[in-house]
């Protein structure tokens, strides 16, 4: 029901995929993750926020410490530069561009999710333009509210010779 939240947890997502930030070259070029991502998907019941990736077999507890202190470090000053949130505020906006490129692709795809997502079609019509206001402090705020010193679950998976 926060949904100048989700603009902030679409934003924030976004900005934890660019290959040019902190989140991926700690984890991934000076960490041991072979991929990584952080993410929250809009639902209009239990919204989820995950982290993940996968790690070499040798390297999971390192890399559960170095991920989990990195989730602790998303709200450190500095995290977010502004030229990456615009970046990602910008990503959003070609994304949604790109999903309505066809009719067919607006009409079976776009429309029904959103409409899905947030019980009418005014979250979708004012999704580009509420995004693209994002700041950093809406960023903190989501953060704040939704994900730092919130109960968390764990799951490792690994194949059953190795564990």
């Amino acid at each position: 029901e926060d949904s100048h939240s989700t603009y902030s947890a679409d934003v924030w997502g976004s900005f934890l995929s660019l290959l040019s930030g902190e989140f991926h070259r700690d984890l991934v070029i000076e960490g041991p993750f072979v991929q990584v991502r952080g993410s929250y998907y809009t639902q209009r019941f239990a919204p989820t926020v995950s982290f993940g990736g996968p790690l070499p077999p040798d390297q999971v507890e390192t890399g559960l410490e170095l991920l989990l202190e990195e989730i602790d470090q998303l709200t450190s000053a500095g995290y977010y530069t502004g030229n990456g949130l615009d970046l990602a505020r910008e990503s959003l906006r070609r994304e949604r561009l790109l999903s309505e490129e066809s009719l067919r692709s607006l009409v079976i795809g776009s429309i029904p999710f959103w409409w899905a997502v947030w019980g009418d079609l005014s979250y979708y019509e004012t999704y580009v333009d509420s995004i693209m206001k994002v700041e950093r402090d809406d960023v903190m705020d989501f953060l704040e509210s939704y994900v730092v010193s919130r109960p968390r679950a764990i799951f490792v998976m690994t194949p059953e010779d190795q564990s």
